[in-house]
């Protein structure tokens, strides 16, 4: 039991170090760009409201936007899952 107490407390301790990393990660530059620009557009046309801004978004920007988040998703959980397999 002990042995597993010290193995959880490992990869709990490299999983704080590594959510630290991940702050500064913001995925696929070119997508991003891509987005905030549309983003940027959509603002100035309709404001500032959040929601009423996302769902102006056409499909194809809004395709841009969620694989642009599902990269940072995927690339998150697959290096962290790297914790688990090593330990």
């Amino acid at each position: 039991m002990r042995q597993k107490e010290n193995v959880l407390k490992n990869q709990w301790d490299q999983f704080k170090d590594k959510i630290n990393e991940y702050g500064n990660f913001s995925g696929d530059r070119k997508k991003l760009d891509t987005f905030l620009e549309s983003l940027s557009s959509h603002i100035q046309q309709l404001g500032s409201d959040y929601i009423r801004v996302i769902k102006s978004l056409d499909d194809t920007d809004s395709n841009i936007g969620t694989l642009w988040l599902k990269g940072i998703v995927d690339y998150i959980v697959n290096d962290s899952t790297k914790i688990l397999m090593t330990s």
